[in-house]
């Protein structure tokens, strides 16, 4: 087989690094120190913070900023043919098929670090969702719970409860990590959008 995707029913989809919402080559510093957000890049920083938590739980081992990451609108340059995005650029998380193949976290994510500085600049909504999804918490469900009742058994089969394991153990390991920011530092600075 061939892994591959086509999503030519997005219009103005092109490369982040070939739009308005490109990040500056030092944006992790955005997420681990009490670096400023400037102004022009406060769109994209929510994005990318939701990015790494999504390929994070995941294990998606084959996202970089310049790699596998597009965006609807806002092109500058090589931009492609058809019809424009309506509205604002926005971040498109796409994944093409290169995560849950391993039980680890993925190498390259700043989050994967037993102890890792990236405790600065998470969505509000994202750090609530995944505090609600953990082992243990009093909501609906945990997120495996939630996988193993809304997706097809095909699928359930396919990626095999192993590696469904290891994404839970994974966003309660990222719990635990965003209780350990929000004792250390403010609350205004852990969840920021």
């Amino acid at each position: 087989g061939i892994n591959a995707e086509y999503m030519g029913w997005i219009y103005g989809l092109s490369s982040l690094y070939t739009t308005t919402l490109q990040p500056p080559d030092d944006y992790l510093n955005w997420f681990t120190t009490s670096m400023v957000i400037p102004p022009q890049h406060r769109a994209v920083a929510p994005e990318i913070s939701d990015l790494m938590v999504f390929d994070y739980i995941l294990a998606n081992t084959d996202r970089s900023m310049g790699k596998n990451n597009y965006v609807a609108g806002g092109c500058t340059r090589e931009c492609p043919s058809g019809p424009e995005h309506i509205g604002p650029p926005m971040f498109i998380h796409v994944d093409q098929g290169s995560s849950f193949y391993k039980r680890d976290a993925p190498p390259h994510n700043p989050l994967s670090s037993e102890d890792s500085p990236f405790c600065r600049g998470f969505r509000k909504t994202t750090v609530r969702r995944i505090l609600e999804l953990k082992s243990g918490h009093r909501s609906r469900g945990t997120l495996i719970a939630i996988l193993q009742k809304d997706l097809p058994p095909s699928i359930l089969k396919h990626i095999g409860m192993t590696r469904f394991r290891a994404v839970q153990h994974r966003l309660d390991k990222l719990a635990a990590h965003l209780e350990k920011c929000m004792s250390k530092f403010p609350k205004n600075e852990v969840v920021m959008f």
